[in-house]
C-alpha cells in the first residue's frame, strides 16, 4: 500500500523526448515556412524605400519641365535637379537624364539582381505624368514594383 502511495506522488515530472522532438518538428516546419515570405518582404520594403528616394527627384523634374518646356536638359545636378547619387546600400545609383529618372539596385533575389526602376515624364498640354519601368522582377512572386 506504501509503495502505491509513493508512485502516485512521484508523478510525471518534465516532458518526454518525443514530446519535445514533436515540438521542435512544428516549428522548424513553421520557420521552413515563414523564412521565404520574410525574406520577400523584406526584399520589397527595401525597393519601395529606394522608390520613395524618386520622390524629390520627380517634384524637381517637373519643375524643370515647366520652366523649358520640355524634358532635355533636365539632368540630375542641372537646374534645381538634386544631384545624381551612387552606391549606397542597396542603391547601386539614382540618375536622371532628359527627365528620365532611373533606380538601379543591388538587392539580391533569384529573379532581380540589380533590379532598375524609372519614371519617365510624359507632357500632354503642360500636364506632366510619370510612366513607370524597368526590370522590378521577371518573377511574379519575385515582383519587386
Amino acid at each position: 500500500m506504501k509503495d502505491l502511495k509513493k508512485l502516485k506522488q512521484k508523478g510525471q515530472k518534465g516532458f518526454t523526448l518525443i514530446e519535445l522532438m514533436v515540438v521542435l518538428a512544428i516549428v522548424g516546419i513553421m520557420v521552413a515556412v515563414a523564412m521565404p515570405m520574410y525574406s520577400q518582404y523584406t526584399r520589397k520594403t527595401n525597393f519601395s524605400n529606394l522608390m520613395g528616394m524618386t520622390h524629390a527627384y520627380t517634384k524637381a523634374v517637373g519643375v524643370c519641365i515647366n520652366e523649358t518646356g520640355a524634358p532635355a536638359g533636365c539632368d540630375g545636378g542641372t537646374n534645381n535637379i538634386p544631384a545624381d547619387l551612387g552606391a549606397a546600400g542597396f542603391l547601386t545609383s539614382l540618375q536622371t537624364a532628359n527627365g528620365v529618372i532611373t533606380v538601379v539596385s543591388t538587392i539580391d533575389t533569384s529573379a532581380v539582381n540589380n533590379a532598375t526602376y524609372t519614371l519617365t515624364p510624359v507632357v500632354n498640354g503642360g500636364i506632366i505624368t510619370w510612366t513607370e519601368g524597368g526590370t522590378c522582377g521577371t518573377d511574379p512572386d519575385e515582383e519587386l514594383c
